[in-house]
């Protein structure tokens, strides 16, 4: 089954998010001592000890439990076990705190499970019409949030209520499953149709089956996207786990065959990783990591998601055969200190007095919350106040950046500033020293950082446990790094206004990306949206370049990797080819985050002009959603159409009327890419006899000049200014017999042919051999040797055998001097649209 599957509208977005299949796919498997002991911090004396107490008492005797047992058995459909299970789950919770040595009256007296489904959980503010819409089936939250809200008589919690979900699959009936483990516990037999007592003619007891018998609730299914090619894997291959399962009676765990309800299986497992990415994102970096729980009929497992990973347990439980078990995580559960559910350890942050943990948490954000760094150069120590949450990353396994406002005590930092704190790979240059390093050489639009800090690593956590007896198991370690800088304003308080300074954004920010590459070897490699943003000096407005995590120094190659709606075309296409056996990433170049820019400018003309809420959600859906959501393959198929097909972009491309006049801009952007790769693919076809003539001729990227990372100064910062003004280098065309004459690269009559910017190093413009021949039959020229650049008059049609000139006459667009914009009218922070999941290299996650 493909990893993006269609769900129903009414459930979730129209897809789960590309990377939670390979999250998913990709979890760590640890036994389930290991997990409940490192997650939950029962040991596993303990936890022995509560099973025998549970076994010893016979829990699954009592009344309320048994009644529980029994209806989720009976469900015909899977919304009848819902509240069964919740029954269940609270009984034992009673059970516990009066019976289970160990277990105190607090958190597990204001613990509650609670049916959640049909209702949606609230979406944060940032997200609107953008974000998820997703109900997970059952919560365990705090019992005053439920009171609270039943006075409101609104059952909609928010993500940061969530302190575990559980996820339940109906794949088949459970009454013989059910029946067979009564009989092996000495249970009077029941009726095997209605699991009522044998001879009985009492109705059924269960009010949940009732009700839904009266009115069902449709059971949520997701609908796997049909494949476009045969599949070409077996069953057991699409799901490649070997579900180890315990029956309650086996002395070791007995593998169990997969059936034909495999995808039903793996889409348990999606959706439970769709709502540990909503509580990663929506939570404002109050939790570390977040468990679930999986019900697959009886089957149990349980998940913990965090920024290195997803880690579940190796084996399933049967909700029957080890209800003991069951019982004693359920308790463990409902026992978690806050460090257990998931928040950040008391030696990083301090919650506000008036807020103390446990009783409070957990909280909406850390506004209030308090920690301490130190500057850089006196060491002075200063204590931060967390302010306003202004910006959550949407992504389950990487960075998961949040930014907040804060306040100081320190005399020396007056300026307005905003901390930003993420999980970074520990093996990373830190950005704080890349960022030295640019201002060093000389890089401008670059953000002022005033003080960082290291404050704490994945490894001392879980981590620790799961991995310590597993030594070779190698995995990215990661640092919690907080980072205060100067504060800026995100590009949708400026373009929301008007887009007249998108061309001026793009004019600064090639200028910084050369001069990062050129003047400190740096490359950025994750341009996006939220990358860009803006200060005011005066009356003019200065775009900034942030967040160096993935910055590298350019010293070899690097794997592609970025925020997936703004990556370039090659970058995508080449994700889709993951996994074939012998697949080699391409190098992440300076051109491609050229053409990031790109994506850039038509998002922010496309996203954040106002419009109604309506109209908002159409252009989403018909625009920018497709520019992550689907395989790869879908992807770099709308880039494609971005950066190779002028005439979608000049004819297609939906823009709102406020932006309209900027299409001819984004037509001669187009044009720079595609011509530059035509060219290239062209010279690069010529030096190898197998090349694919049709595909040049189609303007497809297949082997550009790769060596050359801006195509030899084709795709240049200085190439594509001059495109953008209307104007280009000339490029003579070898017209050959029986051949239309292609569209040639621009040209201009006031271009030198001298071009001593060091991105051309020592790649000539040469005659482009014409790629296309009549009624479509591409056919293969030979390059003639480079011709002088001079001013030449556009021909009107083609002369055989001589080389033919166009001359571009695009209109261009005039950057007037922009209006005054006072300061106080921008609200600090970082755009609240979805960044984008984390590109992750070809060994795992970033």
């Amino acid at each position: 089954m493909d990893g993006v599957c269609l769900v129903s509208s009414a459930y979730m977005n129209d897809t789960v998010h590309p990377y939670i299949r390979e999250d998913v796919d990709t979890a760590k498997r640890i036994s389930l001592k290991v997990w409940v002991r490192a997650v939950l911090g029962l040991s596993e004396d303990q936890f022995v000890e509560w099973v025998g107490h549970i076994a010893d008492n016979d829990w699954y005797k009592d009344e309320i439990i048994e009644e529980a047992l029994i209806a989720f058995a009976r469900a015909s459909v899977e919304t009848e076990r819902y509240e069964p299970f919740a029954k269940l789950g609270n009984r034992i919770f009673e059970l516990a705190k009066g019976e289970l040595p160990g277990v105190d009256s607090f958190p597990i007296n204001d613990i509650e499970m609670i049916r959640n489904d049909p209702v949606h959980l609230n979406r944060t503010p940032e997200d609107d019409v953008l974000g998820a819409k997703r109900k997970p089936d059952l919560l365990v939250v705090r019992g005053s949030k439920i009171r609270t809200l039943r006075s409101t008589k609104s059952m909609a919690f928010d993500w940061t209520d969530v302190l575990l979900f559980l996820e339940m699959k109906r794949e088949k009936p459970l009454a013989e499953t059910f029946l067979a483990w009564r009989k092996t516990q000495g249970l009077p037999g029941l009726d095997p149709r209605t699991l009522l007592p044998l001879g009985s003619t009492q109705p059924m007891k269960s009010g949940a089956a009732k009700k839904s018998a009266a009115a069902p609730i449709p059971t949520r299914t997701l609908r796997p996207r049909p494949p476009a090619k045969p599949p070409v894997k077996s069953k057991r291959e699409l799901d490649s786990d070997d579900e180890s399962v315990s029956d309650g009676d086996s002395t070791g765990p007995k593998k169990q065959r997969i059936t034909s309800s495999e995808l039903v299986t793996m889409d348990a497992k999606l959706q439970a990783g769709g709502y540990a990415l909503e509580i990663a994102s929506c939570t404002y970096g109050t939790r570390l990591f977040s468990t679930g729980v999986v019900l697959e009929d009886d089957r149990t497992s349980l998940w913990c998601y965090d920024a290195a990973g997803v880690v579940r347990t190796q084996e399933t439980l049967s909700l029957f055969g080890d209800f003991e078990k069951v019982a004693a995580i359920l308790v463990a559960f409902a026992c978690c200190e806050p460090s257990q559910w998931g928040s950040l350890p008391p030696s990083i942050v301090t919650p506000p007095s008036s807020a103390p943990y446990p009783k409070h948490f957990p909280p909406k954000n850390l506004k209030g919350h308090t920690l301490e760094m130190r500057l850089p150069i006196s060491k002075e120590k200063v204590l931060v106040t967390l302010g306003k949450p202004i910006f959550t990353q949407y992504n389950l396994v990487g960075r998961r950046t949040f930014l907040y406002e804060i306040k100081t005590d320190s005399e020396t930092l007056t300026k307005p500033m905003v901390a930003k704190f993420s999980y970074q790979v520990t093996t990373r240059k830190a950005e704080q020293k890349l960022l030295r390093r640019a201002m060093k050489a000389g890089v401008k639009h670059l953000p002022e950082v005033h003080m960082w800090k290291d404050f704490w690593k994945l490894s001392e956590g879980a981590r620790a446990i799961f991995h310590e007896h597993d030594k070779d198991d190698q995995y990215e370690d990661r640092v919690f790094r907080g980072l205060v800088y100067t504060q800026y304003f995100p590009l949708k308080e400026l373009f929301s206004k008007s887009c007249e300074l998108i061309p001026r954004m793009i004019d600064q920010m090639l200028d910084c990306l050369h001069d990062l590459r050129y003047k400190a070897k740096i490359l950025h490699r994750d341009i996006s949206c939220n990358n860009v943003m803006f200060e005011m000096r005066g009356t003019e407005v200065n775009f900034i370049l942030i967040d160096y995590d993935w910055a590298t120094i350019v010293d070899g190659e690097g794997h592609p990797i970025g925020t997936l709606p703004f990556m370039a075309f090659d970058l995508v296409a080449d994700m889709a080819k993951r996994d074939n056996p012998d697949y080699q990433p391409i190098a992440h170049l300076l051109r491609h985050d050229y053409e990031s820019l790109y994506y850039v400018s038509i998002f922010s003309s496309v996203s954040y002009p106002n419009m109604k809420r309506s109209t908002k959600a159409r252009v989403h859906k018909t625009v920018v959603k497709l520019w992550e959501s689907g395989p790869y393959e879908a992807i770099a198929s709308v880039k494609e159409l971005l950066c190779r097909k002028q005439s979608y972009v000049k004819h297609d491309l939906p823009l709102p009327p406020s932006s309209e006049f900027l299409r001819p801009y984004f037509v001669r952007f187009c044009r720079a890419i595609r011509r530059a790769y035509l060219v290239a693919d062209a010279e690069d076809s010529d030096d190898s006899d197998d090349s694919d003539d049709e595909d040049v001729g189609q303007g497809k990227t297949r082997a550009p000049r790769s060596g050359h990372e801006t195509l030899g100064g084709l795709l240049s910062r200085d190439s594509i200014k001059k495109a953008l003004a209307g104007k280009a280098r000339k490029v003579y065309i070898k017209v050959e017999e029986d051949e239309e004459p292609p569209v040639a690269a621009e040209t201009s009559s006031d271009i030198s042919a001298d071009e001593s910017d060091s991105e051309d190093e020592s790649i000539p413009i040469t005659e482009i051999p014409k790629r296309a021949g009549t009624k479509g039959t591409a056919r293969k020229v030979a390059a003639t040797k480079s011709a002088p650049v001079k001013k030449a008059v556009a021909t009107k049609g083609p002369s055989k055998g001589k080389p033919a000139i166009f001359k571009a006459t695009g209109k261009q667009i005039a950057i007037s001097k922009e209006p005054p914009v006072k300061r106080g009218n921008f609200k600090g922070g970082k755009s609240a649209e979805h960044d984008d999941q984390e590109r992750r290299n070809n060994t795992k996650h970033d």
